[in-house]
């Protein structure tokens, strides 16, 4: 609690004399919950403490006014102190001491998110100096389209075969292929080094079963997910057996998406069959490496990540982070679309490997729990 304390004085405002009150009645608050799920409180710590902030900061202009006109109940003036020297020195000293006392006592529980709250364990208040994976061009990919917004005839071409081999992978009937089409950072002007080209078949799903479009019956409702469960079987398989298909260096990711899925505004969706575009890129003129608030927040994450596998967390520690991570980026496209801040910090974390490796963990913490001996 001690460090979490610490942590408050970095945020904004954390430093003053309402906040310390704020800070104390935070931490009594949020004692149990810690001791329960210490990272909810870490990740909420923030929008929490400013509740509570507010909450103390309501109650200060409310109080009684003193003769000098300062609220106070018993006219004592802001900034000043109704606590004896002596008293206020023997409670630094018995607050230190309990300090070693609880660091003592708590090698053992919630020791992965512990090393979290010492001092310097997040960089809240600055920043490093790695510069973000995210780009913003003014112009499309020139190793994928023309200048004139046309798809390149040979990498046309080439995604046709691949789709039509994904095709035949999945055991799709040519007649239910409604489109093929690619999206993606290589359909707008955010692409990187390490974007995919995303080549999706567009199927009506319930076709795939043999009933009607709009079919309601109860087997369509049933074996629905069996559909979405196949075809995302077939997905991973073909990725697994089928590393090495790229475009000029770009890997092709299959997906067969339903055609009832629309595209968020702004994003970039090209007909690979009809060589057209279904919804063309916005141009945005954006700035990833000046948005502070953005690299606050993957440095954040990428920190956050590094301590709990550096640590050892355990299984919900690390099930909290990527939902967390999963959440904000759903809820932040739902808002806000292809470069809402929330998918915006994903990307990031994506591009520099952070979820590949927090998967990873996640795996290697499986296979041991599952296996015997050394």
């Amino acid at each position: 609690m001690i460090n979490l304390k610490r942590l408050i004085g970095i945020l904004p405002g954390g430093k003053s004399k309402l906040a310390s009150y704020a800070a104390a009645l935070f931490l009594t608050r949020t004692y149990e919950s810690c001791q329960k799920n210490p990272t909810d409180v870490l990740f909420n710590l923030e929008e929490e403490f400013n509740k509570t902030l507010a909450e103390v900061e309501s109650l200060y202009e409310d109080a009684p006014v003193n003769s000098t006109g300062s609220p106070s109940a018993l006219g004592v003036k802001p900034g000043e102190t109704i606590v004896p020297t002596n008293a206020m020195k023997k409670y630094k000293q018995t607050n230190s001491k309990l300090e070693k006392r609880m660091r003592a006592q708590h090698t053992k529980p919630h020791s992965s998110i512990r090393m979290m709250y010492r001092r310097g364990a997040f960089a809240v208040g600055g920043l490093t100096n790695e510069e973000t994976t995210l780009q913003y061009h003014a112009e499309l990919n020139p190793k994928v389209w023309e200048k004139s917004g046309k798809l390149k005839d040979e990498v046309r071409g080439k995604l046709m075969q691949i789709a039509e081999a994904w095709r035949k992978f999945a055991d799709i009937d040519e007649d239910r292929v409604i489109d093929i089409i690619i999206t993606g950072g290589n359909c707008n002007f955010n692409y990187t080094p390490q974007s995919d080209i995303d080549l999706h078949l567009v199927v009506t799903r319930n076709t795939v079963l043999d009933h009607a479009v709009d079919c309601q019956c109860e087997s369509c409702h049933v074996n629905r997910k069996f559909v979405d469960d196949y075809l995302q079987d077939k997905k991973i398989l073909w990725m697994l057996t089928h590393l090495d298909i790229s475009i000029y260096g770009y890997p092709v990711e299959l997906y067969a998406q339903d055609v009832n899925e629309v595209p968020h505004f702004g994003r970039g969706v090209y007909s690979v069959k009809k060589d057209e575009w279904i919804q063309a890129p916005e141009y945005l003129n954006l700035d990833f490496e000046s948005d502070y608030h953005l690299q606050k927040k993957v440095n954040f994450y990428k920190n956050a990540i590094d301590k709990l596998i550096l640590n050892n967390a355990d299984d919900d520690s690390i099930k909290t982070i990527k939902d967390k991570i999963k959440n904000m980026r759903g809820d932040s496209i739902a808002k806000g679309g292809e470069f809402a801040f929330g998918n915006l910090v994903f990307k990031d974390l994506r591009n520099a490997g952070y979820l590949d490796k927090i998967d990873a963990y996640q795996k290697s913490k499986q296979d041991k729990s599952l296996s015997l001996g050394d």
